[in-house]
């Protein structure tokens, strides 16, 4: 293990067998998911699970003993484990190197990667992203040593990936969720792809994976859609203390023919393809996907409704002409409140579930069936993002314009003022650190100048503020 920082923690370990009882079938770790009732789920895995998944990956992606790891993703993550155990299950190592993505640029991310000799990475979809657009645009190269990137979270765009096919590191569009033991599908990207999006592919070897439409039967014509379910050895044990759900989404597998088997219901819809890969189509519930993570907009909703001055609460997701955001209408005496009742949420909620804007209503648009009209949800959400729907704009300068079109760029939406914040717009509307990344990319390309990526969490930065950041750093350090 290449441990860097952690060289001291490991220093006094003497290697000796601890002499533990463990079965395969005794659960290892318990990760918890978004659940709807604004109680988390704990899905339950065991040791069989990991053994399972480490060597189908291992052999899915071809590691081996020259292998190195970098591992980035928070212990919380179930992303943490394809970083881990498939390397080690192939005698390569992990590099531990302390690399907070929130707070790396991606063209640094790219000189770490070479100082370490990292050989394989994994890396939301979105960072990504940014990643690919640094290359060729800077100094910083793709790093001799790296031969594997692999992507998750989000859909891949075949442009992004036909981009990527020069740099001559393979790719790998991956789809799993936590329940499944991490990753169950994947496709290697490469140039020519006919489709806008790229699949999400076929089943590594510890994954039964079936698409079975709404009467239970198997899809097997190329154009069919349905739910994807997903068995085999990779199939976590159930949620902790939780029977109801767990009967609800471990259902019994009518597929495989093997006794007693069960398949988990993803919940999610899947186009089965000529070649029998499969691309993902969308949610077959409520369910949301935001930024790799997965969220019910019930435990939303029900953070919201706790604060004292509102009384109905709908969350939507949309992403019309830019990234996806969430937008939350809410009834009551709410108007004029909306700042305080998003510092009230992000008291009670990830940062990647609290939503970019709250919208006063009257009241929710109701269907003939008396539930929440989301489709009207999702036109109004629109319409609060139109141009025009916003301040008119009191930008001065050629700074501050510009800034407003990068934040445009990034964030949708518009027009903007100039004492519009980006931690409002934008850190908490798109749940994670990656916009902040896009935006000190996008800053350092247009301007030349080094803006902390630190100083974008900051809610006093604005674009007048951050106008004069530009203006006082010109001439500085590039990223």
């Amino acid at each position: 293990m290449a441990v860097g920082p952690w060289a001291d923690l490991v220093a006094d370990v003497d290697g000796a067998d601890l002499q533990l009882s463990i079965a395969e079938s005794d659960v290892c770790c318990v990760l918890y998911t978004s659940g709807s009732t604004g109680q988390p789920k704990g899905v339950m895995i065991t040791h069989a699970n990991l053994v399972a998944f480490a060597r189908a990956a291992a052999n899915a992606f071809g590691l081996d003993e020259a292998d190195r790891f970098l591992q980035v993703a928070p212990s919380t993550f179930d992303v943490q484990f394809e970083e881990l155990f498939p390397v080690w299950c192939a005698g390569g190592a992990v590099v531990l190197d302390a690399v907070s993505l929130r707070d790396t640029p991606p063209a640094q991310l790219l000189r770490r990667l070479a100082q370490r000799h990292v050989s394989a990475v994994e890396l939301p979809t979105a960072y990504w992203k940014e990643l690919s657009s640094v290359i060729g645009r800077t100094d910083v190269a793709v790093p001799e040593s790296l031969r594997l990137v692999l992507l998750g979270g989000e859909r891949v765009s075949a442009a992004y990936a036909e981009r990527w096919s020069t740099t001559g590191v393979e790719l790998y569009n991956v789809y799993g969720l936590t329940e499944c033991a991490v990753t169950s599908l994947r496709h290697r990207c490469g140039a020519g792809a006919a489709d806008d999006d790229i699949p999400i592919g076929t089943a590594l070897t510890h994954a039964d994976v079936w698409l079975v439409d709404p009467d239970g039967n198997v899809c097997t014509a190329p154009g069919s859609v349905g739910e994807i379910l997903i068995g085999g050895p990779g199939l976590a044990v159930g949620y902790l203390n939780d029977p109801r759900r767990t009967a609800g989404a471990f259902v019994p597998d009518s597929y495989s023919g093997r006794s007693g088997a069960r398949v988990y219901r993803t919940g999610d819809l899947g186009l089965l393809l000529d070649d029998g890969a499969i691309a993902f189509v969308g949610r077959r519930d409520e369910q949301l996907s935001v930024r790799g993570h997965r969220v019910e907009p019930g435990e939303i909703e029900a953070a919201i409704e706790a604060h004292p001055a509102v009384g109905q609460a709908a969350v939507v997701l949309s992403d019309d002409e830019g990234p996806t955001r969430l937008t939350a209408f809410v009834t009551g005496p709410a108007s004029g409140q909306e700042d305080d009742i998003a510092a009230f949420v992000e008291q009670r909620l990830p940062t990647y579930m609290v939503p970019a804007r709250f919208v006063p209503v009257d009241e929710l648009p109701m269907t003939p069936h008396g539930k929440v009209d989301r489709p009207a949800l999702l036109r109004m959400a629109k319409e609060h993002s139109e141009p025009g729907a916003g301040p008119a704009s009191r930008l001065v300068g050629d700074v501050e314009h510009k800034i407003a079109a990068l934040w445009s760029d990034i964030l949708g939406g518009g027009p903007f003022d100039h004492n519009d914040g980006f931690f409002e717009l934008g850190v908490r509307g798109h749940g994670d650190s990656l916009t902040a990344i896009a935006m000190v990319t996008r800053l350092q390309q247009e301007f030349g100048v080094a803006i902390p990526i630190r100083q974008l969490y900051s809610r006093h930065t604005t674009i007048r503020r951050l106008g004069t950041l530009v203006s006082r750093h010109q001439g500085g350090p590039r990223v």
